[in-house]
């Protein structure tokens, strides 16, 4: 399974980043989803690790791996 999360600025509205993480692993739960999210986010440079609290993360989507 594959969820959709994006990283959106909460200031602007603006979608900042997107990524399709797999749900595979059992072991990890909804905020280890969201810290690869934001780690992947940093590492694309879009978004700012100082103002963390400027964004916010959903997750919006559920995909099959198929």
């Amino acid at each position: 399974m594959l969820k959709k999360v994006q990283i959106i600025e909460k200031s602007s509205g603006e979608v900042k980043a997107q990524f399709s993480l797999s749900l595979a692993d059992d072991m990890l739960n909804k905020e280890d989803y969201i810290t690869d999210a934001w780690n992947k986010a940093k590492a694309n440079g879009v978004v700012n690790d100082d103002n963390q609290d400027n964004y916010k993360i959903e997750f919006i989507e559920e995909t099959s791996n198929e």
